[in-house]
Formats: structure tokens, C-alpha cells, sequence
């Protein structure tokens, strides 16, 4: 018992040695990170084994290593599982839903995103129902099933209004917005509503304004409405001038030349979106690019 909690306290430390680690310019995270697994596995300390595993996945997510994410949060889920910790395995259920979503595995993608759903009903936990709904939203999207898509988010939509969590209802009204097949007055209808419920919670202001924005912005972008393309590009100077991350701000950039029809900036832009698009675009809905070509 003592080695076990001795081990529990410095697998702690090493998670929180681990997160403080780059792992894009150091080795020593994959390093730190499998010594914690062989320790988690030698002490059968299984929620430890599930974190570690979930922290090298996300590790090779950052470095575009999908199949090598997708195996590390399969080993977290066999870890939890044995665990019996119902919550966790759920999240992996989640992260398994996204991972094989965007490596072009439909089936399995909506195969964990549906194992999600049945946990999270099993639970109770209306939060997760609706989190499993948004999930297999994007999968269906992905693979091109705008109805179907559309539909889980309504289910959505619906679940989070009735738990009242703002963020969840303004990511729902986002994503209707950019789901459309082709953009129109209700995705602007949608995309406004977005931005309203923002503007009525400061707390998620900062996390949520420069996405919706850029949703906007991708549909003014596609309807080819150039005066609001250009208002929608000095509102996010103005309002997030500094705090973009070089992903958004390389597509404000590529869109501002486009814009203009300023092929050196163009150019330019293309070169900046296509140098990052090989890292985690996380904070920006990744299908935006694809309207770029």
C-alpha cells in the first residue's frame, strides 16, 4: 500500500511535470510519460495508466500523428474500463469519436460517439447526451450527411437550452451556421445568434466570440459579400488585436489578400495556412480551410 501511494503522488508529479513540456520541440514528455506508464502498469494503478495514455494521445495529436493518438486513446479506454470509472470512459468514447472523424473512419467515429451516448444515458448525464450528440454532428458532417447532422444538432441544441449552458447553445447555433450545405439567410440567422448569446455571457466571451466570428466570416467569405467581409475583418482586429493565435491570425491574413485580390499577400497567406495546417487547428473549425483550395 505504501509503494502504491509513494507511486500514485509521483505519477501525479510527473502528469504535472509532463503538462508544463512542449512536445513539438522536446522529446522528454514521450519519455516522461511512458516511465509513468510502465510504473501505472507494474502498480495496477489503472486511472493513472488511462491519464497517461490520454496525455501521450493528446502529445501525438499536437504532432498530426493521428493513428498514433487513436492507439494511445484506445489504450487509455481499455485502461478506464478496467477501472470501472464510467466518466472517463465516456470522455474517451468522446476523444475516440473526434480522432477517428477526422482520420476518415466514419464507422468507427460514430461507433464510439454511439457507445458515448449510451453511457451517458445509462448515467443519467444529460450534459454528455448532449456532448455525444454534438460529436457525432461533426462526424456526419464530415462525411457529408448535412441532414443528419443537422438533426443530432437540434437534439443538441435542445438539451443544452433546457440545462441553460450558454456556451454549448452558442457552439450549437456556430455549428448550424457552418453546416448548411450552402450558405444563406438562416445560416446568418443562426451565426447572429450565436454572437447573441456571447454578447449576453461575458464568462464565455473570449472562448467563443473570435469562433463564431470566424464562422461569419466563413459564410460571408463563401457568399462572396466583400463589405462585410471587410467589417468582419476590423471587428476581430479591433476586438482580439494581439490575443489570435497564428493559425486565426494567418487566416485573416490569407482572407484580407484574397479580399483584395492582393496575389503577393495571397499567396503568401496560402503558404502561411498550408506551413501550420499540419498542427492541431483546435481552436478553429478545421473545415474552414477546405474552402480555400
Amino acid at each position: 500500500m505504501e509503494t502504491s501511494a509513494h507511486d500514485s503522488i509521483k505519477l501525479q508529479k510527473l502528469l504535472d511535470h509532463v503538462n508544463q513540456l512542449d512536445p513539438v520541440f522536446s522529446r522528454l514528455p514521450f519519455i516522461y510519460v511512458q516511465e509513468g506508464i510502465k510504473i501505472a502498469k507494474q502498480q495496477e494503478l489503472l486511472d493513472y495508466e488511462g491519464a497517461l495514455y490520454d496525455k501521450l494521445a493528446s502529445m501525438y495529436k499536437e504532432l498530426s500523428a493521428k493513428d498514433s493518438s487513436e492507439m494511445a486513446h484506445e489504450e487509455a479506454l481499455r485502461s478506464y474500463i478496467e477501472a470501472e470509472n464510467k466518466m472517463k470512459v465516456f470522455q474517451m468514447h468522446l476523444e475516440l469519436t473526434n480522432s477517428y472523424a477526422y482520420n476518415d473512419q466514419a464507422d468507427k467515429s460514430l461507433e464510439h460517439g454511439y457507445k458515448a451516448l449510451e453511457l451517458s444515458e445509462e448515467m443519467d448525464y444529460e450534459e454528455g447526451i448532449g456532448m455525444a450528440y454534438s460529436y457525432m454532428a461533426g462526424t456526419m458532417h464530415n462525411f457529408d450527411e448535412s441532414v443528419k447532422a443537422v438533426e443530432f444538432l437540434y437534439k443538441t441544441l435542445e438539451i443544452f437550452q433546457k440545462l441553460d449552458n450558454p456556451a454549448m447553445i452558442a457552439h450549437t447555433y456556430s455549428c448550424l451556421a457552418d453546416f448548411a450545405p450552402e450558405p444563406d439567410e438562416k445560416s446568418l440567422e443562426y451565426i447572429n445568434k450565436a454572437i447573441d448569446v456571447i454578447n449576453a455571457h461575458p464568462e464565455i466571451y473570449d472562448s467563443e466570440m473570435p469562433r463564431a466570428l470566424f464562422y461569419r466570416l466563413n459564410i460571408y467569405e463563401k457568399l462572396e459579400n466583400h463589405s462585410e467581409i471587410d467589417k468582419n475583418l476590423i471587428l476581430i482586429d479591433s476586438l482580439f488585436a494581439g490575443k489570435l493565435s497564428h493559425s486565426q491570425q494567418h487566416l485573416c491574413d490569407f482572407i484580407k489578400a484574397k479580399n483584395t485580390v492582393d496575389q503577393k499577400k495571397f499567396m503568401e497567406g496560402k503558404k502561411l495556412l498550408l506551413d501550420n495546417i499540419s498542427h492541431p487547428l483546435v481552436d478553429i473549425n478545421p473545415y474552414l480551410f477546405y474552402n480555400y483550395e
